[in-house]
């Protein structure tokens, strides 16, 4: 048997190669998920929103349903479809004015956004003009990007939450509180949204 002391060093420097090799790659992955870093602004909006009666192509009322529960009052409602289209009121209407309205965004120390906000009433149960629960699914459709929300409302006072987004809104995950105010004309409602929270940006 014979042992080459050259054979052996040039296997050490191949080892000792890929080991650098690997280091390399290493050291260069980590930087990169280093800097994937999330960062957090301040927001703020209003919403103005009214029933889409027609307004919007895409409207769908086939699935709309009014239920009223007997003697007492009380009403559901299932998939109604509303949508607010700028210039926002920023006011009380003395009369309906579908379609008006729309959705107002600020983001940190940024100028304001508008934009046309699409709000599908999933489920409410109105015990009153001023008792009620509501589940919800919101669009932001703004000229910088979209954005889809869930939300949750009971008697005035709600939560948001949307992940599901497009341009400025890509990768990012906005939750925010909010009141809800219902304004009434007859069996339409002027719906006034004002809320603030957190967009997060990953």
């Amino acid at each position: 048997m014979f042992y080459s002391s050259g054979g052996g060093e040039k296997m050490n420097k191949k080892i000792l190669s890929l080991i650098v090799v690997l280091s390399v790659v290493a050291m260069l992955s980590v930087p990169l998920s280093a800097c994937a870093k999330s960062t957090t602004e301040e927001i703020s909006f209003r919403i103005e929103t009214w029933p889409d009666v027609g307004i919007s192509p895409d409207a769908d009322l086939s699935k709309f349903k009014q239920i009223i529960a007997g003697e007492s009052g009380k009403v559901k409602l299932n998939r109604l479809p509303t949508i607010g289209i700028p210039p926002l009121l920023d006011e009380v209407p003395v009369g309906p004015m579908f379609g008006t309205g729309g959705v107002r965004l600020t983001i940190g120390n940024d100028d304001p956004i508008e934009g046309t906000v699409k709000v599908e009433i999933i489920h409410v149960n109105l015990n009153s003009m001023t008792s009620y629960t509501s589940i919800e699914k919101w669009a932001f459709i703004f000229a910088e990007g979209t954005l889809e929300l869930s939300a949750t409302v009971k008697d005035g006072e709600g939560t948001c939450i949307g992940t599901n987004g497009s341009g400025i809104f890509e990768n990012t995950k906005l939750t925010a509180s909010f009141t809800d105010q219902l304004i009434w004309y007859g069996q339409a409602a002027y719906g006034i949204k004002e809320g603030i929270g957190q967009i997060v940006s990953h």
